[in-house]
């Protein structure tokens, strides 16, 4: 994987924290200079190596004219100091980076987020970390020789190397033009320096109060202690873009960030080309999508990996090898904990300490752990016969159909990076020779199509639309019929005639059921009950759907028609039954169209079907069920809302219904009457609506949120606790219920164990029975210990031990209380008190094997929708990061009476800290949890919307016929101007010359201010006025420009055009004045600003411009500005490589330039001056 954070130009004082982490050593000495013999490294001499823990060291693809900008000698290791400067914002030797920014520090923005308002940092460099994935760093560790060990450490660098090239091919780009918008690109090179590591240190976050203002504050350090094993190199990349030309650019951040799993995917695949030329046999890990060595078992990698989880428990283990009991580092004070912290880290920051990389330590855990290791993943045998390039594409295509297919499964339109991502994962599998093979993969995903839900389908995209593969939107032929079908079928669906449901008899039934219907409520029960076979409402949360359904479904069963109940998942199908469905009639969406394969005449012209939480609904699942209601003639009713919990699967349902029966045929219900209070009301509504600065105050001043002081165990224990307050203090009420939801299925599997706990120590929960090894549906394993009186749940249909109908206990996402734990199996009572023996393998998955359970006292946000409780909790131990509007809608509105908010303050600082560049000024105190709850408002607010097939060719087509009548309209003017004997407008000319003038013309007005004040005081004084001296613009800009190239303050080629535009306007000026009586002339004048027909010959002017700059390096301004200095042009002597010659100095590739014959003319182009021009020229030594 390959992670970026930038860097802001503080200064060497500030970069020091920095520097000295990226200098840590994390290997013992000796095992570093065995990687130096054996990767053939050059290594510092002992006087440049003080202060090195780890060793900076340029990369072999770093150009050596970037190198020689940099200020960076390429030859040898940088030192600590030249590092320093570099974080710093400098050059290595200390002198100013290139630039014309180079000297800010600040933009100001009108972006808000955890920097000042109004004002963001100024990058100075890039940190491009590239990790190895864990089998790979566990086979270096465990490797029983040290040839492999640093064969496995050279295949990393050397995949990290050629990914550098990758990166800089795709990112190394200036553009001209309007800002981002110009359309011309060109190429260029950029600067990389690295550092290997080889462990990763856990953190802790310890809270105390802010020695100045007293504010509470989390504050983020590392514990120094070895880690675990984790080869990755930090590659520093300073702002600079070297174009070709000659421009030193500023890097376009937003070509990295769009980017960052396609570049990890490109450096696992030639990774993986390295491991297999060693020999080792590499496959991708289908849950996550990297790669991974056969030879090490998954199990292994995540022992080795639990170390970072925890960052506490780490200080914990350390304190207690320090002579500190766990209850003595519980008991000290903060500024106690981070003294020490500090005092360890830095006596073992370059010397032997507890944070080095111990290979023993690492042994004696894999002892422990079992596992027999030969001590090699090298698989023996002959090696793998040669591929031809169309074999390796076709391996990759092979690989790489379920990747992208699984990502055309949840979206309709991906991008050009989402192809190349796939190809690279595809490679990973397949094998990678060159990074040709990229290309060739999407070439011929482009040409012969992909493959989509099982068949093959043509990929969509507008060729030309942007250079940038993270811009190019790629959809596909499947994705634009299955949506056009889903609109043709909802609409002949709507027109079909049904028999309607009476809007008096509806008021009737909600009022026998003592839920009187809302205005909102009845226009929505009237459009679901009208007269057709089709219908749609939108429906927020807490609204009242059942209040909407019931006397719908008593309506349509007095009738004596069937309804069947449907909802994505089966707890939400379940609670359909509320509204009056039977329960025999209530299914997942899944099993429902199953049985309508199976059973057809189970539905029939005189059933409904009502599908709840439409938003969860893909296309290809509604499509599914719109051609069954086509088939069979069933009547459909579909309720949801898009302002919740997404659908997983590709489309924008709701979107594209509304575009087929027009958003006047929707009716919305959007008041809530869930919760009791008014206040509360108000309060979901702002959630809703996306004003989530508002919703944040209001929960803040009502006390039902907080950001727990400390990490991510603070956090969690103050959300059980909270759910044990809430809990005891209405325990006289037994049907008084409280809720918790998480945003992951770890995060909510934390959050049990502690309530577990507090469950405990109030006499609700029994001792641990029996510990076995459970998963999650994403496969992701853990111990689950069980006792009498847990809740479980359930990931799949379960079914007790015995005969009978009525077996099923619970379905997926139901939760079961545990009465009885058996050696065999659990005894589980249900809800509504059914009982029954389910035998473990009764849990196990049918594909996998795995036992498939969790805690049931916590729920992740997506399965809590639908729920209601009179209390809830949103518990967000892990931060706010994956918590979107929609997310965040649901967690704050599963209530009746309260809901709460708890988040980590740690968890939350560490994002802002992400966020921000490194050197940026750090936040303290107030500020710091100012910016905390900015980023959870932040991360609440946003919305992210699932683009649809026909919008994406809706908008080529408009982009298409833009362009096709601005083209006709310049051709129009360009004819017009031609038939008139006009001369074709340059605008590109004109801006140029109009920037100029602009520059230039402050000057030219003081020089002719001073011109005329010596004047009038020599008049004053009696004597006869000098005769102005007559200067044209063009020898005048001569003389500007000329010290500012020899000084290294201006390009050689900037001055060039300078020069060129100004001898054009003197040109204009002479024809003005020459033929500006005559009034046919007149018709033929250019105009103000415009061209001029007669350009100045390019190589004289920069012969010119030669002489000045030679001029000046001779004799200072006092010989440019002596008379007729610049009179001769044509002289051999005036040409800057004689004059440099004869000078006896070396300056930039000109002063290289072969020996000519005497008298031998010497001629160039305007193309040869700008490819030998340096970029600027070295400064002049003072006089």
């Amino acid at each position: 994987m390959m992670t970026f954070r930038a860097g802001a130009p503080g200064g060497v004082a500030q970069a020091a924290a920095y520097t000295a982490h990226l200098l840590e050593r994390t290997i013992d000495p000796a095992q570093q200079a065995l990687a130096d013999y054996y990767g053939r490294e050059s290594s510092l001499d002992p006087e440049r190596s003080e202060g090195l823990g780890s060793t900076p060291r340029p990369s072999p693809v770093m150009a050596p004219e970037v190198a020689r900008a940099l200020g960076i000698d390429a030859s040898r290791p940088l030192t600590a100091a030249e590092l320093g400067n570099i974080l710093g914002g400098l050059r290595a030797d200390g002198r100013a980076m290139p630039g014309h920014q180079r000297d800010l520090r600040a933009y100001r923005s009108r972006a808000d987020g955890a920097d000042a308002p109004g004002e963001r940092s100024r990058i100075a460099w890039i940190d491009l970390t590239f990790s190895a994935p864990k089998s790979v760093s566990v086979a270096w560790m465990a490797a029983a020789t040290e040839a492999e060990r640093q064969s496995i450490h050279q295949a990393h660098k050397d995949a990290v190397q050629e990914a550098l090239g990758y990166v800089e091919q795709e990112v190394a780009r200036a553009t001209f033009g309007h800002g981002r918008s110009g359309q011309a690109e060109e190429t260029g090179r950029l600067g990389f320096v690295s550092i290997d590591h080889f462990t990763s240190r856990p953190t802790v976050e310890i809270s105390r109060a802010d020695p100045t203002t007293g504010v509470q504050a989390t504050e983020i350090y590392s514990v120094p202690v070895a880690g675990d094993p984790q080869l990755h190199s930090h590659t520093i990349v300073p702002n600079l873009v070297l174009t070709r030309s000659g421009r030193a650019m500023s890097i376009d951040t937003t070509r990295i960030a769009g980017r960052v799993h396609e570049f990890g995917a490109v450096y696992q695949a030639l990774l993986g080309r390295n491991l297999r030329r060693l020999g080792m046999a590499v496959e991708l890990d289908e849950r996550t999508q990297a790669l991974r060595l056969a030879a090490i078992p998954e199990e292994i990698c995540q022992a080795f990996s639990k170390r970072t989880v925890n960052g506490e428990r780490s200080a914990e283990a350390w304190a207690r090898r320090h002579g500190y009991s766990a209850e003595a580092w519980a008991g000290m004070r903060p500024e106690q904990r981070v003294a020490m912290l500090k005092a360890a880290i830095k006596e073992g920051r370059f010397g032997k300490g507890d944070d080095l990389a111990d290979r023993a330590a690492w042994r004696a855990q894999i002892a422990e752990l079992g596992w027999q290791y030969s001590g090699s993943a090298v698989r023996m045998g002959p090696p793998a016969p040669e591929r031809s390039p169309r074999q390796r594409a076709e391996d990759a295509l092979a690989g790489a159909a379920p990747v992208l297919e699984g990502m055309l499964a949840q979206r309709a339109v991906v991008t050009g990076s989402d192809l190349r991502l796939a190809a690279a994962r595809g490679l990973i599998a397949g094998g990678m020779e060159t990074l040709e093979d990229l290309s060739a993969v999407t070439r011929a995903m482009a040409r012969d199509g992909v493959r989509q839900d099982g068949q093959q389908t043509a990929l969509l995209f507008r060729p030309g639309a942007s250079s940038r593969p993270e811009r190019v939107r790629v959809t596909t032929a499947l994705h634009r019929d299955q949506e056009a079908e889903l609109i043709a079928l909802a609409r002949t669906a709507q027109a079909q005639p049904d028999a309607a449901l009476a809007p008096a008899r509806l008021v009737q039934a909600a009022a026998a059921r003592g839920t009187p219907l809302t205005n909102e409520q009845l226009h929505a029960a009237e459009a679901l009950g009208a007269g057709n076979k089709f219908a749609v409402v939108i429906g927020g949360a807490g609204v009242g759907k059942t209040t909407i359904l019931a006397p719908l479904v008593e309506g349509w069963s007095g009738r004596g028609r069937e309804v069947w109940g449907t909802a994505l998942a089966w707890r939400q199908a379940n609670a359909l039954q509320e509204a009056g469905i039977s329960g025999a009639r209530t299914l997942a969406l899944e099993p429902l169209l199953d049985r309508m394969q199976r059973r057809p005449q189970d539905f029939g012209p005189r059933s409904v079907v009502a599908l709840d939480e439409l938003g969860q609904i893909g296309t290809r699942q509604l499509l599914q069920l719109l051609r069954q209601q086509a088939q069979l003639g069933f009547k459909l009713v579909a309720v949801g809302d898009d302002r919740q919990c997404q659908a997983i699967e590709a489309g924008p349902t709701i979107a594209l219904l509304r575009q087929a029966l027009g958003p006047e045929a929707i009716p919305e219900v959007l008041s809530t009457v869930r919760q009791a209070t008014e206040r509360e009301r108000a309060i979901v509504g702002m959630f809703r609506d996306g004003r989530i600065g508002e919703a944040l105050a209001a929960k803040r001043a009502e006390g039902q949120a907080e950001l727990v002081q400390g990490g991510y165990e603070a956090a969690v224990r103050r959300a059980a606790a909270l759910w044990g307050e809430r809990v005891a203090a209405n325990q006289q009420d037994p049907r008084y219920s409280v809720t918790v939801s998480a945003p992951t299925n770890q995060d909510a599997l934390a959050v049990s164990r502690a309530i577990r706990e507090v469950r405990r120590a109030s006499g609700q929960l029994g001792p641990d029975r029996v510990t076995i090894e459970a998963s999650d549906a994403t496969g992701a394993s853990y111990p689950l210990p069980l006792a009498e009186g847990d809740r479980v749940r359930l990931f799949q249909r379960t079914s007790r031990a015995g005969a009978g109908r009525d077996t099923m206990m619970g379905e997926n996402g139901s939760v079961l209380t545990v009465k009885e734990v058996r050696e065999g199996g659990l005894l589980l009572t249900t809800r509504d008190g059914k009982e029954g023996f389910v035998p473990w393998k009764g849990f196990r998955d049918r594909r996998s094997g795995q036992i498939r359970l969790a805690y049931g006292d916590v729920l992740t946000i997506n399965t809590a929708q639908g729920i209601t409780s009179d209390e809830h909790i949103l518990a967000m131990p892990a931060g706010s990061r994956g918590v979107t509007l929609y997310a965040a809608h649901v967690g704050a509105s599963r209530h009746r009476v309260a809901s709460h908010i708890v988040g980590s303050l740690g968890a939350e600082a560490r994002e802002v800290e992400d966020r921000r560049p490194v050197n940026a000024p750090k936040l303290t105190g107030q500020a710091a949890l100012d910016a905390a709850w900015a980023n959870v408002e932040r991360n609440f607010g946003r919305a992210p919307v699932k683009d649809s097939a026909l919008a994406l060719l809706r908008r080529f087509q408009d982009l298409s016929q833009k362009a096709r009548d601005t083209f006709q309209e310049g051709m129009r003017r360009r004819q017009t101007r031609q038939k008139a004997d006009l001369p074709e407008t340059r605008l590109v000319q004109r801006a140029r010359e109009n920037r100029q003038a602009k520059t230039l013309a402050p000057v030219v007005r003081q020089m002719s201010l001073n011109l005329e004040v010596q004047g009038r005081a020599a008049e004053r004084l009696g004597a006869a006025p000098r005769p102005r001296p007559r200067i044209s613009l063009e020898a005048l800009t001569l003389r500007l420009v000329a010290p500012q190239v020899a000084e290294g303050r201006m390009s050689y080629s900037t001055a060039l055009d300078e020069v060129m535009l100004s001898a054009v306007d003197d040109r204009r000026v002479r024809v003005l004045r020459d033929y500006a009586w005559n009034p046919v002339h007149q018709m033929h004048l250019p105009k103000p600003g415009g061209p001029v027909h007669a350009e100045p010959d390019q190589d004289a002017i920069a012969r010119k411009l030669d002489q000045a700059i030679a001029s000046y390096d001779a004799g200072g301004p006092a010989a440019l500005w002596a008379p007729n200095v610049l009179r001769s042009t044509r002289s051999h002597s005036a040409h800057p490589d004689h004059i440099r010659r004869d000078q006896g100095a070396s300056k930039g590739p000109m002063a290289q330039a072969p020996l000519r014959r005497a008298g031998e003319r010497v001629k160039r182009s305007s193309a040869e001056l700008a490819a030998n021009t340096p970029r600027s020229r070295a400064p002049r030594r003072s006089r």
